[in-house]
């Protein structure tokens, strides 16, 4: 059974056979807003001294204007994910489920490997499935194609090494090796 979200980023689980269900993470878009804001802030002050050097007329406006376009460019996808409010990865003991990637459930079977590997600091999964019709043979080795999809853990709640613990107890998961 799934303890609703209490918005601390921490969520509560119980029952092995129970889904689990992540979304994104209210405080990492705070986070991101003020990184926003702040970056904002600077394009806007460094606009209005270009235009106060070029003795622009209008350079309050044209200073708001590229403030507001810069701010919804780079907000525009944090912005969407906060008024999002629906599970966005679900671990389930008959598949896993990316609705970043598709509205479907991937079955467990399907699944031909999953490698955990780090950008910067974010935790990423990594997902390969099996060719449809394949006899599972096939080994993956380092000069196989990407991935079919990636999960980025780390702009959902919840902490990442519960996720990937999860997901290990329904598939199996390698480390990715450089």
């Amino acid at each position: 059974m799934l303890v609703p979200f209490n918005g601390s980023g921490e969520t509560e689980f119980s029952g092995e056979a129970e889904p689990h269900r992540f979304r994104y993470s209210k405080t990492k878009f705070q986070i991101n807003l003020a990184i926003s804001v702040a970056l904002t802030a600077m394009i806007c002050v460094l606009t209005w001294m270009v235009l106060g050097i070029w003795g622009a007329v209008n350079r309050d406006l044209y200073t708001y204007v590229t403030g507001l376009v810069f701010f919804v460019f780079i907000s525009a996808k944090s912005i969407r994910r906060f008024f999002q409010n629906e599970t966005i990865l679900a671990i389930q003991p008959t598949g896993l489920l990316d609705k970043r990637w598709s509205e479907d459930l991937v079955t467990w079977d399907s699944i031909k490997e999953i490698t955990l590997g780090h950008r910067e600091e974010d935790v990423l999964l990594q997902v390969w499935l099996w060719p449809h019709g394949s006899s599972k043979v096939v080994s993956v080795h380092k000069d196989t194609p990407p991935p079919d999809f990636k999960i980025d853990l780390d702009v959902l709640e919840g902490d990442a090494n519960s996720i990937v613990n999860l997901i290990a107890k329904y598939h199996a998961i390698k480390p990715e090796l450089n």
